[in-house]
């Protein structure tokens, strides 16, 4: 029944490219181009950034800063092209370049967890966390990834500390609450779910998650009441 899902994976990709654009700071030469890569990324025209930040990288333009900033927005494309090999060889440049950075870490961990090598995304999210240890996006994706190793101690405890950091995370409860549910913890799975759907009515999985507790509590009518929202 775990992984709590990918629904974290996607945002911190996507959004992240807002956040290294803002520290991108001047252009230089190449703005033109730059600027035309960084608007196809922030409107996930992904296939045409990836046409355009490989001709910019090949251009000899750019400096440090941008050259992050263009190879993320590469990985990124890549990362919703479902090009995870790409995308892990991309973030992984953009550590080289600016090792002291929480974001490339965490993207390069969420093309590893969509390859399937936990190992890895763990201990990526784990060296984003030494950057910023306030991240709930990265306390969820390492819960995730402790999840998918059936290690569900550490990842009950990564849900519990991205609930302190934000109690209203609908994904927080859901990611724990699946993690419950493994572990025959029904009452504290049903809880959790509840309290996710009040959080997020349109948390489609946690309405299925939930109905699964409550056919394991051979709780019938309700698990039926369950599946009709």
């Amino acid at each position: 029944m775990c992984n709590p899902g990918t629904t974290v994976i996607w945002r911190v990709v996507a959004s992240s490219i807002l956040v290294l654009i803002c520290c991108g700071g001047a252009f230089g030469q190449s703005s033109g181009e730059l600027d035309r890569c960084i608007a196809e990324g922030r409107k996930e025209k992904f296939d045409s950034a990836i046409q355009s930040c490989t001709k910019l990288l090949t251009s000899g333009k750019l400096d440090r800063k941008d050259r992050a900033i263009v190879l993320y927005i590469l990985g990124t494309a890549h990362f919703h092209r479902g090009q995870h090999d790409a995308a892990i060889k991309n973030f992984t440049q953009v550590i080289e370049l600016d090792p002291n950075s929480a974001i490339p870490h965490t993207a390069r961990a969420a093309a590893c967890f969509q390859r399937k090598d936990f190992d890895r995304a763990i201990q990526d999210y784990s060296r984003a966390l030494s950057h910023d240890p306030k991240s709930v996006d990265t306390y969820l994706g390492r819960g995730d990834a402790f999840a998918a190793k059936k290690e569900f101690d550490r990842a009950i405890a990564d849900y519990d500390q991205a609930l302190k950091l934000d109690p209203m995370s609908a994904e927080a409860f859901h990611g724990r609450g699946a993690v419950y549910f493994e572990k025959r913890e029904f009452d504290r799975a049903l809880k959790d779910f509840d309290e996710a759907l009040k959080l997020d009515p349109k948390l489609a999985l946690a309405y299925v998650r939930r109905g699964a507790v409550l056919v394991n509590r051979r709780e019938f009518d309700q698990a039926i009441q369950n599946c009709k929202r």
